[in-house]
């Protein structure tokens, strides 16, 4: 069995991940969990785990000085990064160290199998379990697609001018020549089993999807290039010829009938974006750009329809005018009122009321459903300014926002986003019938110490009390000189210790009393506060009573 060790620091994240893993089904085994990096490096040393589960930022050692001092004592141990948006530069110099999965929190269950899954492979491939050249071949096989499509990608995404001996990268060359234009065709969401299709069948039917669009955009003997885009997989790209011997008109019709065809064979649903026809020369890059962008004019307008570009592009700055939603000082107070007064309902409507009147708008795009969003989430993050620090919201940042923005399919999802965001400002404010802090953090104490085995956590605190989170646990440990976390962890342990001298107990019951789920975390939170595991510290203090 593979040995697995978890780093870090927060407990609430150890214990979620480890929840996450089938341990027994994927043949694993739990060697125990570390707190930072030098508390691994020790572990590491003497339970030589295959494989660690860390976390970037972590206090005395961090998650990069751990990689890189591991791969000294042991280089074979495999290492999967688990962190979030904010420190993806500190995984791509782990990536320098071997590094090759990346977690972003919070952790997915079927990502984390998948990647697990894929480490075994590794493991077992390395051992002589399985031919190691057959596996190689069987990966090269199943990508020689994708490095294809990776080459495309970069050809239309890098504008690169060097002279290339690949026949796609050549025809490129010659329709960019002659004048060309880029079609973008973005894929709704679908899940296996689709129209008789497997998971194990998923490149057989991007073949298919790909193949329609082919079909229908070659027109005259004129070849198009279509391909999968190699990091937005939900995309397939089709550079076309423009010429004389074909009209314009009749492209726009031909990608209806594409996604006419994609929803009669496959059923499927897609939304197409054209770029403006470019002259000879014009950049390739800026043409996917531009259909890249009218393709997003989906999330006010809705699927399976066709966006040109030219459609959104104003020759004049003025005809702009009115199509940007502005929020007002009075439409400022009425949220504002509608925020101190708690209503859910007329706040979500509210929001609606904003996106509609951009949906109700033909020449409104993407940007326009970017810059309203970006308004109304400055707006409720000055708000939350009003009630709490600015250095203690704990809001999304605003570039994990434009990410979010760039994914929404329906406008609809942007209104709910903004809605949770609206939630956290209403927990932010004082409640006319709120306690005084004393009285908040002395109840959370006493109801901690009578229902320590209950799952409370900080978000529970913030709805039982209305208040903010990181607030509360920030004062919890000016107040109590102690992490609100640990306190938790010290009462269930002081409890577990009492009940440790009954011996008709077993540990199992003893932790599931206390509020642990599994035997084995509880042991690891126990040897951590106490040094010794729950069985020794039961067969030294409570048996030499």
């Amino acid at each position: 069995m593979l040995k697995v060790l978890i780093v870090d620091d927060e407990p609430l994240m150890r214990k979620g991940i480890f929840s996450k893993i089938n341990w027994q089904a994927m043949q694993l085994e739990f060697i125990g969990d570390a707190v930072d990096g030098e508390d691994a490096l020790e572990q590491i040393q003497t339970g030589r785990p295959n494989i660690v589960l860390t976390d970037i930022r972590m206090p005395v050692i961090d998650g990069l000085t751990l990689i890189e001092r591991t791969k000294q004592i042991d280089p074979n141990i495999q290492f999967v990064v688990i962190s979030g948006y904010d420190d993806f530069q500190y995984a791509r110099k782990a990536m320098q160290f071997g590094v090759v999965h990346y977690l972003l929190k919070p952790v997915n269950a079927n990502e984390l199998q998948q990647v697990l899954e894929k480490m075994k492979e590794h493991f077992l491939a390395k051992d002589g379990e399985q031919d190691y050249r057959s596996l190689l071949l069987r990966h090269y096989e199943a990508n020689k697609t994708s490095e294809k499509e990776r080459m495309l990608t970069w050809r239309i995404q890098e504008e690169a001018h060097e002279l290339h001996h690949h026949e796609d990268l050549v025809q490129i060359d010659r329709l960019q020549a002659s004048g060309c234009a880029v079609f973008v065709f973005r894929i709704r969401p679908f899940s296996f089993p689709h129209k008789g299709f497997q998971a194990e069948d998923e490149q057989l039917i991007w073949f298919g999807v790909k193949n329609i669009v082919e079909q229908l955009l070659t027109q005259s003997g004129n070849s198009s290039i279509v391909f999968r885009h190699a990091y937005h997989s939900d995309e397939i790209i089709a550079i076309v010829p423009i010429g004389a011997s074909v009209k314009w008109t009749s492209y726009q019709r031909l990608a209806n009938d594409a996604l006419d065809s994609l929803r009669q064979y496959l059923q499927m649903e897609a939304a197409v974006g054209i770029s403006k026809p470019n002259a000879s020369g014009t950049g390739l890059k800026y043409a996917y750009e531009q259909a890249w962008m009218a393709v997003r004019g989906e999330v006010l307008h809705g699927t399976g329809k066709v966006y040109e570009y030219a459609a959104l592009h104003f020759s004049d700055p003025k005809e702009r005018i009115g199509v940007t939603a502005i929020i007002t000082a009075d439409q400022e107070r009425l949220i504002s009122a509608f925020l101190q007064s708690k209503d859910e309902e007329q706040i979500y409507q509210w929001l609606e009321q904003q996106y509609q009147y951009l949906c109700n708008l033909p020449h409104a795009g993407y940007l326009e459903f970017e810059q309203l969003s970006l308004q109304l989430y400055a707006l409720l993050r000055k708000c939350l300014s009003e009630y709490i620090d600015p250095s203690e919201i704990i809001l999304n940042e605003k570039q994990h926002f434009l990410t979010m923005l760039l994914s929404c399919r329906s406008w609809r999802t942007g209104v709910d986003a903004l809605f949770q965001t609206a939630r956290t400002v209403m927990l932010s404010i004082p409640d006319a019938k709120a306690a005084t802090n004393d009285d908040v953090i002395n109840e959370v104490k006493h109801y901690i110490d009578h229902h320590y085995y209950e799952n409370i956590t900080l978000s529970w605190v913030a709805d039982h009390y209305f208040i903010h989170p990181n607030y509360f646990c920030k004062l919890f440990k000016l107040r109590c000189g102690e992490n609100f976390n640990n306190y938790i962890t010290k009462v269930r342990l002081n409890h577990a210790i009492r009940l440790m001298s009954n011996a008709d107990l077993r540990l199992a019951q003893i932790a599931g009393i206390v509020g642990y789920d599994s035997q084995a975390y509880f042991s690891s939170v126990f040897r951590k506060m106490y040094g010794v595991s729950p069985k020794k510290y039961r067969e030294e203090t409570i048996g030499s009573c």
